[in-house]
Order: C-alpha cells, then sequence, then structure tokens
C-alpha cells in the first residue's frame, strides 16, 4: 500500500503547543510563544545548485489553528518558535511529505518534533488526497 504521501494532495498541520528547552532564555517567567511559519520550496538555481527559496509570505497562526500546505517534492516547512516582539528560540525544517507520511489511511495524527537548539513542537497532521471534493477543518 502506498503511503499517504505517495499521491498528490495537501497537509493540514494544527498548532499545538510548544515546551520549552533547556537553552531558551526566555526575557520572560511566563512561556508565551509565538510561531512563524515559513514553507520553502527546492529551487535549481543556475551556477549556485539546488537551494530552498521562500515563495509564499511568512505565516502567523494563533496556536491551536491550522496551516496546509501542498505535497509538492522538495517542499520544506520551516516552524520557528518565538518570544515577542521578534525574539527567535527554536525552530525545525521538515519535508511537507515526511509529516504526511505520519498519517495513515487519512486519519489523524499527533507528533512531537523535535526543535533546534531544544524543546518540543507538538502538531496534529491531516492528510487528505486531492481528489476528495470536500475537505473538513478540524480546528473548527
Amino acid at each position: 500500500m502506498p503511503t499517504s504521501s505517495g499521491a498528490p494532495g495537501f497537509i493540514r498541520v494544527k498548532l499545538l503547543k510548544a515546551e520549552r528547552g533547556e537553552t531558551m532564555d526566555t526575557t520572560n517567567d511566563d512561556f508565551d510563544p509565538y510561531m512563524a511559519i515559513n514553507v520553502k520550496e527546492t529551487v535549481d538555481i543556475p551556477g549556485r545548485g539546488i537551494e530552498l527559496v521562500q515563495k509564499k509570505k511568512t505565516l502567523y497562526p494563533d496556536w491551536n489553528s491550522c496551516f496546509d500546505a501542498h505535497l509538492y517534492d522538495g517542499r520544506v516547512i520551516n516552524m520557528v518558535v518565538m518570544e515577542r516582539p521578534t525574539r527567535f528560540l527554536a525552530e525545525i525544517s521538515i519535508g511537507a511529505k515526511v509529516l504526511a507520511d505520519k498519517c495513515v489511511n487519512g486519519n489523524v495524527t499527533t507528533v512531537w518534533l523535535d526543535l533546534r537548539p531544544s524543546g518540543r513542537l507538538e502538531v496534529q497532521v491531516r492528510y487528505f488526497p486531492e481528489k476528495k471534493e470536500q475537505v473538513k477543518d478540524p480546528c473548527k
């Protein structure tokens, strides 16, 4: 049986929570991070080789909300944990197809992703095949 990412489609990612890592020096005792999401594509640039290029604006979704990413070869999702106003805390870059492969038969799955340099991010992922006509939003 092919994996969920073997066919075209998209994933819906719901941001659940971030856990503070040991290297996250926050200026605030209350850990109240926000997320920046960058969806990048691999592009072959003549003379430079293959590079990741961000073609869409950075997303700043609220916790317990969703964003979608289509499953294209070379698509990478960069999830950055930030502290207000604009302080970097940690991040993870992961292939959209890697997240889709965590879903079994289109079911919703919850996974913990290890952040760099430290910490963890909990997300819920659901794979939708492109042929599906109606897509139910698990965020509602």
